[in-house]
């Protein structure tokens, strides 16, 4: 049965679906309605399904955010990662670590931390590099373009997310590339098609 007023919440509970005539067909079960896309839609759900919407709607949206500790995070107004739902964003990371920067003058050296350490940052929120559905590197010199899309090959060879790369000059010249990924919780086992 189709609703013909969108909603603004993600996930609305109730005992009868609120955007469409009520039928004795409808009453007293229990209806999800889900905004998507602008389009709304009820189904009639299985018992075990209402159970775990009932106890688990905010969990699903819930906000989480994971902080490297950098005091720019909050000087700027972001995060390392913020996950909503089970999509997971991860923020522009360069190789800098505890000790400063990893792989000075080595554009492959700084992918391959940079990758490692959104790795761990996904690890904290359940998921991992296996989950990543879309990458942007940028890149600050032409000539290690090939040298980053190499490593990157060799992490994302069989999850295969989209992929951008860009020419851009990054915030410190040390940085050779900065690379942010888009992850989906549970999405680890791509289909070809």
């Amino acid at each position: 049965s189709s609703c013909s007023v969108a909603t603004p919440l993600p996930f609305l509970l109730s005992t009868s679906c609120p955007f469409s005539p009520e039928t004795p067909e409808k009453q007293n079960s229990k209806w999800l309605c889900s905004y998507y896309y602008n389009t709304s839609y009820c189904e009639r759900l299985d018992p075990t399904i209402l159970f775990y919407f009932q106890n688990h709607t905010s969990i699903i949206m819930q906000r989480q955010i994971v902080s490297s500790g950098t005091s720019f995070e909050k000087k700027f107004g972001y995060s390392r990662v913020v996950k909503t739902g089970n999509q997971i964003f991860v923020s522009g990371t360069v190789a800098a670590g505890p000790d400063g920067l990893v792989g000075a003058g080595d554009a492959a050296a700084q992918a391959r931390f940079a990758l490692k350490k959104i790795g761990t940052a996904l690890e904290q929120l359940g998921s991992g590099l296996g989950d990543v559905v879309r990458t942007r590197s940028y890149v600050s010199d032409r000539a290690n373009a090939v040298a980053v899309a190499e490593v990157h090959g060799e992490v994302f060879g069989n999850i295969r997310p989209c992929n951008t790369l860009v020419i851009a000059q990054l915030i410190e010249e040390q940085y050779l590339v900065e690379i942010e990924v888009d992850a989906v919780l549970g999405s680890a086992s791509p289909i070809e098609s």
